[in-house]
């Protein structure tokens, strides 16, 4: 076969890995939402004030040990007396559109933690709390995802299949959410593990070809584990 029409396939193949796994990846990769503006609350960053620290599934979860806050102010002008278990880090005022961004000064130990605000103006008094946590620590890779028998086409055990859609099936930490990636990068599936560890992914439609399925691990703060070991499988024309 020329070059030219080698290259055309696997451009089509690459393209339509990528157009398939956008759905994917929303599914999989737990993100924050904007809430409804309330004055006076407190959050960790939602990506307002430099970094989403919201891209797990506890909110309340740093994985930096130098989080940024955003405080929902109380107007443009207003100024806030800030303080971290009790140890008082600045003052902070709104940046003209009620929206106060606050950050760390030093990094903060693991394990939980509360943010006080005391408004300075326009209404002296009022108290911001937040109790959120700080858990940079990675998660242990899953273990390597086996192909389910129900789409075993083939031989039993051999990754041959004639399903476009394939079910991987592995074991993680505890209620943590699953991706799986194709060849190290594309996200083509993803799960949450249940109380004992164990999850089950279908993938988006694959086209015939071989590949490499990964499991990647994200824990309830967001942190991000290593690969899985990979497994190979084929799907066949």
């Amino acid at each position: 076969m020329p070059q030219s029409s080698l290259r055309t396939r696997e451009n089509r193949r690459t393209w339509s890995l990528v157009a398939a796994c956008a759905a994917a990846a929303a599914l999989v990769l737990p993100g924050a939402t904007q809430a409804a503006w309330t004055t006076n609350e407190a959050s960790l960053d939602p990506g307002q004030c430099g970094r989403n620290l919201q891209s797990g599934s506890d909110r309340t979860a740093s994985v930096t040990a130098m989080p940024t806050f955003l405080l929902q102010g109380d107007g443009g002008l207003s100024t806030y007396a800030v303080a971290i278990d009790g140890q008082g880090i600045g003052t902070f005022a709104s940046r003209g559109d009620a929206v106060v961004c606050i950050a760390t000064r030093l990094p903060l130990a693991e394990g939980s933690h509360v943010l006080t605000g005391t408004e300075l103006a326009p209404n002296p008094g009022t108290v911001v709390r937040l109790a959120f946590s700080v858990d940079t620590r990675a998660p242990r890779p899953p273990s390597r995802p086996t192909l389910s028998a129900y789409t075993d086409t083939g031989v039993r055990g051999d990754g041959i299949t004639a399903a476009r859609s394939v079910n991987m099936q592995g074991k993680a930490g505890p209620n943590e959410s699953i991706q799986i990636t194709v060849d190290g990068r594309t996200v083509v599936a993803g799960a949450t593990a249940d109380a004992k560890g164990r999850w089950s992914a279908t993938t988006v439609p694959l086209n015939a070809g071989s590949y490499l399925l990964a499991a990647v691990s994200l824990d309830r703060a967001g942190n991000r584990s290593a690969p899985s070991a990979a497994a190979r499988i084929t799907i066949q024309g």
